[in-house]
């Protein structure tokens, strides 16, 4: 190296030195050594000749040699001629320069994903439906079938800490930097022993319902709010995808002490069907935008959690554990059966200190199932006898801004279908099984605007007749629910075309 070369670096060494302070990245310039250099040998150039320390993941290394011939280049400019297989953000952190992968179809520049997959520690399986979400804020996202998620957040206001929470496991944070240079794999602890007796309520489960329903008005917002989610329906045969539905929405979320009810319009969305594999696309069952919203239990109600029909319902409480970091109360409910009001067996989780209703998990009672036939099932393909099998529900709230809000409901329904005798292809039988969920992205209050009933979505509209086909990037940088391998692989199959976006104001 020339001394002529080295008085240069040490020139711009001092002169990022300033700059490092006022944080303006783009002005950055840096000399250049006139031979070719790796990819790897440029990011050690970039520390050697400024004070960053650089932090970045191997996937963004290229196997391939550059040579730029000029003296120096602005620091953005050779960063972005490094790296081709990503888009990659740049995150200047005292210091330290952070390097963050982001798939190439990512464009904004104030978005940035935060990408994991989290495993059981003790067999590495992966944990479906695992909460991922910023502590304090609405930000979060749940984890697919196969463990894995993606949090998106601005690039300008990248959070502390990540918290990922699942019931049966120990709940763990993490930093949000850790995510920055690429998906992070989490290991979640199983965690099945009974913590100690830390708030002394009553033992009766009964008494401890009738708080929570009295402790309403504490526990959840009297004011409405505008909420973003994103929603899925997709249904199945024997196992295999044979629609999809996907959308972002808008809610008008009504005050929990009034009569309304809440508003969903559609945003933007997208579809696909499987037709030519299967004869079943005309079976039509209980779900669309509104029935998962009125699964939030705390506003519109629902059986075992209403003191009339307490009697009809046995309850024992299980026991406590940590649930999204704070203490909480699991009861069990079984239906008697001893009535012809359809009936639910599961478990309601209230929280110790508050006693709100957090989370909810249930099954409709198998007579329940025999007698809701015609409410889960809209329409049914000519020449088919079916059979409910399984009606599985969940919903979840999570406490931010001092209040207990909806977080996040899926409902799934299994069927087997029977050809009539009569029919040539008698004996014909299958499985169908319909799911669809939401998790709410985002929450707004205060000067609010709310959704023109003229732009709302109505209560029997069917989600799949409202949206189009689009091409498999359409969400860009929302955050979603990721889509597991095998229904990725059906999206690839059902020749989604972006030609028949439907985009809505």
């Amino acid at each position: 190296m020339t001394d002529n070369y080295k008085y240069c670096l040490l020139i711009v060494f001092f002169i990022v030195s300033g700059i490092l302070r006022g944080q303006t990245l783009n002005k950055v310039f840096i000399p250049l050594p006139p031979q070719e250099l790796s990819v790897e040998q440029y990011l050690f150039h970039i520390e050697n000749v400024t004070p960053f320390k650089l932090a970045y993941s191997s996937l963004i290394i290229e196997n391939r040699r550059i040579a730029l011939h000029t003296d120096s280049i602005r620091l953005t400019e050779l960063l972005d001629t490094l790296f081709t297989k990503y888009e990659v953000k740049y995150i200047l952190q005292g210091n330290q320069l952070i390097l963050s992968p982001q798939p190439l179809t990512d464009k904004r520049e104030d978005i940035i994903r935060l990408r994991g997959n989290v495993t059981n520690k003790r067999n590495d399986k992966a944990i479906p439906f695992v909460n991922v979400f910023i502590p304090g804020k609405s930000s979060g996202t749940i984890t697919n079938a196969e463990g894995s998620f993606e949090l998106m957040v601005p690039i300008n206001n990248i959070p502390d800490s990540v918290f990922i929470s699942c019931i049966g496991y120990r709940s763990v944070a993490l930093r949000a930097k850790e995510f920055l240079t690429g998906p992070v794999d989490i290991k979640l602890q199983p965690y099945h022993m009974q913590i100690e007796e830390l708030i002394i309520r009553p033992a009766d489960p009964v008494e401890l319902l009738r708080s929570a329903i009295g402790n309403k008005e504490k526990n959840y917002t009297s004011e409405p709010a505008r909420l973003t989610a994103f929603f899925r329906e997709t249904s199945k045969q024997n196992e295999k995808y044979i629609s999809l539905s996907e959308a972002i929405i808008d809610i008008y979320k009504t005050s929990y002490f009034s009569g309304e009810n809440d508003l969903v319009q559609l945003r933007k969305g997208r579809r696909g069907s499987n037709i030519e594999q299967s004869e079943l696309v005309n079976l039509i069952v209980e779900g669309g935008l509104y029935n998962n919203i009125q699964l939030d239990i705390v506003k519109y109600g629902i059986n075992f959690l209403d003191p009339e029909f307490f009697g009809h319902y046995n309850y024992s409480l299980e026991k406590q554990i940590m649930y999204n970091g704070r203490q909480t109360y699991i009861i069990l409910f079984t239906f008697k059966e001893d009535t012809d009001i359809p009936g639910f067996n599961g478990r309601l989780f209230l929280d110790a200190k508050s006693l709100a209703v957090v989370c909810a998990e249930f099954d409709l009672s198998l007579k329940s199932l025999q007698r809701a036939h015609s409410l889960l099932v809209k329409k049914v393909p000519k020449g088919f006898r079916i059979m409910p099998k399984q009606g599985s529900y969940k919903v979840e709230y999570r406490f931010y801004d001092g209040k207990w809000n909806l977080y996040h409901a899926r409902s799934e329904l299994i069927l087997k279908l029977r050809k009539s005798r009569q029919k040539e292809t008698s004996g014909f039988t299958c499985t169908f099984a319909a799911a669809s969920e939401f998790v709410i992205t985002g929450h707004t209050t205060g000067d609010i605007e709310r959704i023109k009933y003229r732009d709302a979505s109505k209560p029997g509209d069917i989600l799949y007749q409202q949206i189009s086909e689009t091409d498999l990037q359409f969400w860009g940088n929302e955050t979603v629910i990721l889509p597991e391998e095998p229904l990725l692989k059906t999206l690839e199959k059902l020749h989604i075309s972006e030609s028949k976006l439907v985009t809505k104001p």
